[in-house]
Order: C-alpha cells, then structure tokens, then sequence
C-alpha cells in the first residue's frame, strides 16, 4: 500500500471514529472532500470494502460502517509512527541550522 491508500485509509478511519453512529460511504465522501481529498464515493466503497475485509472496520447494513477495535488500534499506531517520524525529522532539521 502506498503512501497516499494509506493517508486515505486513515482519514477513513479517522472519520469513523469521530462518528457516534455507523456511517454511509456517501456520508464518508462528503466529509473527506471537505476535508479537501480529491476522491469518488466509488473508490470510498473500494476503501471500505478492503478495511472490511482486514477487520478494521465492520458493515452494519444498510446502516452504514463502524470502526471495530482493531481499527482503533491500528489508527493509533499508525499516528503514533507518524508522530514519532514528524520529531525525529524536526530533530534532524534543528541539527542542521545549528552552528557552533
């Protein structure tokens, strides 16, 4: 998965969790394009179907998509990374102004 399925799954999943209630792909697609991402609902479906799939998320019908736990934890870590990735590259570009 590249960087940019992987952005988009985590804003999927970033969405999910912020829901009290399962949510419709096409609801998913509004508030990703709000949130400025260049994607159909089509490719939102595709998104869900695979996170349903690796169980990190869950269909509830009709209803819509719910983050199952599994989601949650790998929502977590994969921040968690990104933060971690986020300091050590402001450590290194503070290294590299300084002078002695």
């Amino acid at each position: 998965m590249d960087a940019k399925q992987r952005d988009r799954q985590l804003s999927i999943l970033s969405i999910l969790r912020s829901s009290e209630r399962p949510l419709s792909s096409s609801r998913i697609h509004e508030a990703l394009v709000a949130a400025g991402h260049q994607i159909s609902e089509r490719t939102v479906r595709y998104y869900l179907k695979q996170m349903e799939e690796t169980g990190l998320s869950r269909a509830s019908g009709r209803r819509g998509h719910s983050i199952t736990e599994r989601g949650l934890t790998e929502l977590d870590s994969r921040r968690t990374a990104e933060r971690v990735g986020f300091l050590s590259a402001k450590i290194d570009q503070m290294s590299y102004r300084m002078s002695f």
